[in-house]
């Protein structure tokens, strides 16, 4: 799926609120996104970011299924909403 294949190359926090730098499939570059932005063209929604004490993980839905990835990780690991 689109969401499996995006990839989380990096996070950064401002004011509170995370961000994260993600690479769609396909795409030439890099982009900036936020919890409730669409990837994908439209396809994929950034659901939410969770940060603990190392680096955010964050949760991408598509078509009602949601994966979790990793900054650096390729790989997802799934959940049905």
């Amino acid at each position: 799926s689109l969401a499996e294949a995006t990839e989380i190359t990096g996070a950064i926090q401002i004011q509170g609120k995370w961000n994260v730098i993600v690479k769609e499939p396909g795409a030439a570059t890099s982009r900036y996104v936020k919890a409730g932005d669409y990837l994908a063209n439209g396809q994929v929604l950034v659901k939410r970011i969770i940060a603990g004490s190392g680096d955010p993980s964050v949760i991408l839905q598509q078509n009602g299924v949601e994966v979790m990835k990793s900054l650096g990780n390729s790989v997802g690991s799934l959940a049905k909403k």
